[in-house]
């Protein structure tokens, strides 16, 4: 394996000094946006040489190579740390001189948000890791770009641990150890010039996204199936560090992204086509119960209780007034199976005033609890629905009531238990077991439409 990765760094060697002679200026954010047949895409100082992973385990990937991406010219960013149960916020402008339609290629570990022009475009971006046990999957999102300055900005969630169907990237410092390695990933060509992910983004962890380290003594030690990659959210209001995806936001304050890995490398390995859209979302809708609680002071604690139209994927949406450091956590009906295992409860601190908030992690359930201190008054109680992206095309009709119903919840239950991927449940693992997408595959297939050939693609 050294000697491997020896020949590979005295290639890459050499294929930097053959750049050189030839006075190709590196990390330039006008490229061609591809390469010619045999070339390696042109990389800047500092990317750092991981290597590639030994795949000789894997006997049948050619049968997916017409997917694999090679020709990035982008390389995979983050902070200069990478933490554990994190966020981190990237911004880059761009500036076009007419309105555009573009392609951004993008992949993040572990999942995006991203906004342009402070407008949402993708919400619960990138799959799963991986196509294979070394590999990720990138998301093709078509953007709209208008003459002038454009603001690019995405909120990535590391979560980094694995779970059941998903593997975190695992890194080794200068003294061979291990650790947990985030990443994003981007490129796009628009109006002449190639944007890609390099060290003229900018990048902050978000503070305001507390962990066991950075909450101390304050975070709820909830307990949590250890199937799930992801996490709970703890948000602490006070250190918000404000509407980082508008136009006028200063980030001057913002470090410059650091160089992480090249595309094909270590830990992050090849880049695959998701093959499906990005998840599907509407925007804010009142629970359907909200007025019981919009306007009131609660004068005790209180738990709310809010209702959805149904077993729903979605994410939890409020506009409060309170004064700081009263505690909000919430959870669905959902939040125990079965068998006692939970799954998400979150929690939200106030800051001082009047403050909104989104948790943009998705939640599963038919009602949401909020439980929330005395003190508190909401001005806004919402939701926001998501779903795998691809629209019901069979149906079924009867003079029988019962079996219309049967039908629906049918309907229902394959919509719930696919979104990246096809899952045992929503709630528990987020899997996608065999057993389980053997079922999904022949009523995906049955009643969905081409974005359910592509799912089980």
């Amino acid at each position: 394996m050294n000697k491997r990765i020896a020949r590979v760094f005295n290639l890459l060697l050499a294929a930097v000094l053959l750049l050189t002679a030839c006075n190709v200026q590196p990390g330039a954010t006008e490229t061609t946006g591809g390469t010619t047949a045999g070339t390696e895409p042109a990389q800047p100082a500092g990317v750092p040489e991981r290597g590639q992973p030994d795949k000789s385990d894997l006997l049948y990937t050619a049968a997916i190579d017409s997917y694999k991406k090679t020709d990035w010219t982008a390389n995979w960013i983050w902070t200069k740390s990478s933490s554990d149960d994190s966020y981190v916020a990237f911004r880059k402008t761009v500036n076009l001189e007419a309105d555009t339609q573009a392609t951004a290629y993008i992949s993040a570990v572990d999942k995006y948000t991203l906004w342009v022009n402070g407008e949402m475009v993708v919400l619960d971006g990138s799959l799963k890791r991986g196509p294979t046990p070394y590999d990720s999957y990138y998301d093709a999102v078509e953007l709209d770009l208008k003459a002038g300055e454009n603001v690019i900005a995405l909120l990535v969630a590391f979560n980094g641990r694995s779970g059941d169907g998903s593997i975190v990237p695992v890194a080794q410092d200068e003294e061979g150890d291990d650790y947990n390695q985030a990443g994003l990933l981007f490129e796009m060509e628009a109006g002449g010039q190639t944007i890609i992910s390099d060290s003229s983004w900018k990048a902050i962890r978000h503070a305001a996204y507390k962990n066991r380290v950075t909450a101390g003594a304050d975070y709820p030690g909830y307990d949590q199936s250890s199937m799930l990659a992801e996490r709970n959210v703890y948000f602490a209001a006070a250190d918000d560090i404000g509407p980082f995806m508008s136009a006028g936001y200063d980030d001057s304050a913002w470090e410059d992204a650091t160089l992480v890995a090249k595309p094909g490398d270590l830990p992050f390995g090849d880049l695959y086509s998701a093959i499906i859209r990005p998840i599907k979302f509407a925007g804010i809708t009142d629970f359907e119960n909200s007025a019981d609680y919009v306007g009131q002071t609660l004068t005790s604690d209180t738990v709310l209780e809010l209702e959805l139209p149904g077993n729903i994927q979605f994410t939890t949406y409020f506009e409060l007034e309170a004064p700081a450091g009263k505690k909000l956590t919430f959870y669905t009906d959902s939040y125990t199976d079965q068998d006692g295992m939970a799954n998400f409860k979150d929690t939200y601190v106030t800051k001082d005033g009047a403050q909104s908030y989104e948790n943009l992690p998705w939640r599963s359930g038919s009602k949401l609890y909020i439980e929330a201190e005395a003190g508190v008054t909401f001005t806004a109680l919402g939701y926001r629905k998501s779903e795998f992206n691809g629209t019901w095309a069979g149906s079924f009709t009867s003079s029988n009531p019962e079996l219309d119903q049967l039908w629906q919840e049918s309907l229902n239950t394959v919509a719930i238990c696919m979104r990246d991927t096809f899952m045992d449940c929503p709630e528990r693992e987020r899997g996608p077991y065999m057993g389980d997408a053997s079922n999904q595959i022949d009523a995906a297939l049955y009643g969905y439409d081409q974005g359910g050939y592509d799912m089980t693609k």
